[in-house]
């Protein structure tokens, strides 16, 4: 028999075995610093990316459920506006809806309430304190509670809160560094009441050296706040002096003018004066361009200093909210059967000016500044003319780093425009998604929310849950008939395609209209009815007048007596027993969308006369299908409508900045802007264009032009389509 010797006996004397259990035993000093280091991230992270309701990038969405109630509002989903019939908006008050919250940061809603305190507060992104200034219940109560102005005081904070959505990149080292720990905001509260409360009538800002702690007099009623606007990296390494905010108010109770900075305090008077209208709302700016319509600037935070990376930042604020002005539901032809739009392309817009590109006549003493001169090229064409609608074909917004704040590149683009009371369009390119950390539905939102803009979001579902931008615009009669007589299809083209599974590290290509788009253009297609053409706008106003007649004369109308009438709007006389070929026919329409579908580049159709290639216009970039959208299907499903049921004529692209023709593929024409900016790239000896879209007799004839920089002639000028010619 063997006896075994317990493993334990190897390793020293049995009587000085203990038994332990694993609970019992110390764990290692390594461990436990380890465990630590673990709860301490996981504490710091909840409390620095708790959420918030609603979340910070969801506001645009949040506010798009309490809108102006206009009956023009054209942020409303496309089916709402199916059921208006009515061909200009209506004169009703325009009315606000339900009470807007008071404690969220969300200047693009129209609150009306007047602000009635304001601060400045330093927060610190690693802290661990919830980032708002000190108060009470009962100031909370009466003036209501603080609200973040969550746009930063310096632009390298907010650089940096885009870098970590993913979005763009820049910055300095120090700008990064001082710029992640420490930012500075501005707080105010906001009160619905209306007898006891202050109300902030002005805002100013006081740099130190004129700063001189005012005394009564023109400055009674102001508050002077203590917290410098200028964080301590925009003091010690741009070398700024403090800037302090003051604010002014009007009414409230002794408590309220507690460190109000006049000796004795004056109430000032209301009366006659407009400049005691309440403030309702405040917001930053970065870059150079213009405020928010509606907004106006109060001043400079910090100054633009490329060489410190900021893009330079400035104060603004609202006073009433004033709703966008009124537009028709359906724009109308001119009562000379004519209708013109002109496409812009590619503006690749920035925070800051931009460079120009590929431009040969800048000089030392002419230097080129991209945004500036481009937006005066725009402006020198839509005064040539005159256009009854602009839109923009995508690619709004630069992207690559330089475009991170959408809110502040946006009223720059579409200065013109507005500054001219043009209607316009907007749908999205593929570096639009490269832009700032909204997403392409919030983007089309704040299009839609800008005056005169005709720029909808659409369907949600489309694209695969992703587009934004898919709608269209019916063009009506002027004619009491009110009568559709062409239509302009909107749809998103995407950004880059998805990536492929087996190879994600490699490009793919650009996005294409998916299939859930081309069903719904079917759909949307196959609603319209026919029209009797060729269209003569006579309507229900000369039939009324007919009838007026009989009526008094005690005669019957009779059959031959409506068979021939005049146009009140040219005089032509139509007549319903001529010979003259009428028939039935839908609508035409154009096609728009920012990357080009691949038969864009396939051969062309040919003259059956001449055998000639029909095409025009310049074609400096690669005829290749890379550059087009991965995936075609669109223009199939057009092909394959029975020629009576086909509506599209045309379709117009961007993207490619240096093709400008038009070529016409199975019978349909596609055409190219060409690059209107000059921050987008371009090439020397290829001038900057818009493409302008002349509809004539009523829809019945399409014509289109380039216009160039620095030459005041239409060049290529070409008809697309007109109604009843001979088809090649």
């Amino acid at each position: 028999m063997v006896t075994r010797t317990p493993a334990w006996s190897q390793l020293g004397t049995p009587d000085r075995r203990k038994r332990r259990c694993s609970c019992c035993t110390r764990p290692p000093i390594r461990f436990c610093l380890a465990w630590a280091g673990f709860i301490f991230l996981l504490t710091w992270t909840c409390l620095l990316y708790r959420p918030s309701f609603p979340p910070s990038t969801r506001y645009i969405g949040y506010q798009a459920f309490d809108m102006l109630a206009s009956p023009h509002s054209l942020a409303k989903p496309q089916q709402d506006l199916e059921e208006q019939h009515s061909s200009t908006a209506t004169s009703a008050p325009i009315t606000y809806g339900p009470s807007f919250p008071n404690d969220i940061f969300a200047p693009l809603v129209p609150n009306t309430f007047p602000l009635t305190e304001i601060t400045v507060h330093q927060c610190f992104r690693f802290g661990f304190e919830v980032c708002r200034p000190p108060s009470t219940a009962a100031k909370d109560a009466r003036l209501g509670p603080w609200v973040k102005v969550d746009r930063p005081l310096d632009s390298e904070s907010e650089v940096n809160e885009s870098k970590d959505k993913g979005k763009t990149t820049g910055g300095g080292v120090f700008g990064n560094i001082f710029g992640s720990l420490e930012s500075r905001y501005i707080f105010y509260r906001r009160s619905k009441r209306t007898s006891d409360v202050p109300n902030v009538v002005e805002v100013r800002l006081v740099e130190l050296g004129t700063d001189q702690n005012p005394q009564g007099g023109e400055w009674a009623g102001w508050h002077r706040v203590k917290t410098d606007l200028r964080s301590h990296y925009m003091r010690i390494f741009m070398q700024l002096p403090p800037l302090h905010l003051y604010y002014r108010t009007v009414g409230g109770t002794d408590e309220d003018r507690v460190g109000i900075e006049a000796g004795e305090y004056h109430e000032p008077s209301k009366a006659g004066n407009s400049t005691y209208q309440p403030v309702t709302e405040l917001d930053i700016v970065y870059g150079n361009g213009p405020p928010w319509p509606g907004f106006e600037p109060v001043g400079q935070v910090a100054p633009y200093q490329p060489e410190f990376s900021s893009s330079g930042v400035r104060l603004t604020m609202r006073r009433a909210p004033i709703p966008n002005p009124p537009l028709p539901v359906h724009p109308l032809f001119k009562a000379d059967g004519t209708f013109k739009i002109v496409q812009l392309a590619d503006m690749h817009f920035s925070v800051t000016h931009g460079d120009c590109r590929e431009v040969d006549w800048q000089s030392s003493e002419k230097p080129c500044v991209a945004d500036d001169d481009t937006n005066a090229l725009i402006g020198q064409w839509l005064d040539e003319e005159k256009p009854d609608l602009v839109v923009w074909s995508g690619d709004q917004l630069n992207g690559q780093g330089s475009s991170w704040d959408v809110k502040s590149v946006l009223p720059k683009v579409l200065k013109e425009v507005i500054d001219r009371k043009i209607p316009w369009a907007a749908i999205q390119g593929n570096h639009d998604s490269e832009s700032g950390h909204l997403s392409r539905v919030e983007q089309q939102r704040m299009l839609g929310l800008l005056p005169f803009s005709l720029t909808r979001t659409g369907p949600a579902s489309l694209h695969d849950g992703e587009g934004a931008g898919n709608f269209y615009i019916e063009l009506h009669s002027p004619a009491p008939d009110d009568m559709h007589l062409f239509t302009l299809y909107l749809l998103d083209s995407g950004s880059a395609a998805p990536k492929d599974k087996w190879k994600p590290w490699k490009w793919n290509g650009y996005d294409w209209i998916r299939k859930d788009q081309i069903e719904w253009f079917l759909k949307v297609s196959a609603k319209w009815k026919k029209i009797a053409r060729p269209y003569i706008p006579d309507g229900a106003k000369d039939l009324g007048r007919l009838w007026k007649v009989k009526r008094r004369s005690g005669t019957a109308l009779s059959p031959s007596s409506l068979v021939q009438r005049q146009s009140a709007a040219t005089g032509e006389v139509w007549n319903g027993n001529a010979t003259k070929a009428t028939h039935l026919a839908k609508p035409k329409a154009l096609f728009f969308c920012h990357i080009p579908i691949p038969e864009a580049f396939a051969p062309v159709d040919k003259d059956p006369h001449t055998g000639s290639k029909l095409e025009f216009g310049e074609e400096q970039e690669g005829a290749t299908f890379e550059g087009g959208q991965k995936n075609g299907g669109i223009f199939d499903a057009i092909v394959a409508q029975p020629q009576e049921e086909r509506d599209v004529v045309g379709f117009f692209h961007g993207h490619m900045h240096i093709n400008a023709a038009c070529r016409r593929v199975t019978g349909l024409w596609i055409c190219f802007n060409g690059g209107t900016s000059y921050a987008g790239y371009g090439k020397i000896g290829f001038p900057r264009r818009t493409r302008v879209i002349e509809l004539q007799q009523w829809g019945e004839k399409v014509t289109t032009w380039h216009r160039y920089e620095g030459r005041k002639e239409r060049i290529d000028e070409n008809t697309l389509y007109e109604e009843g010619e001979k088809k090649q």
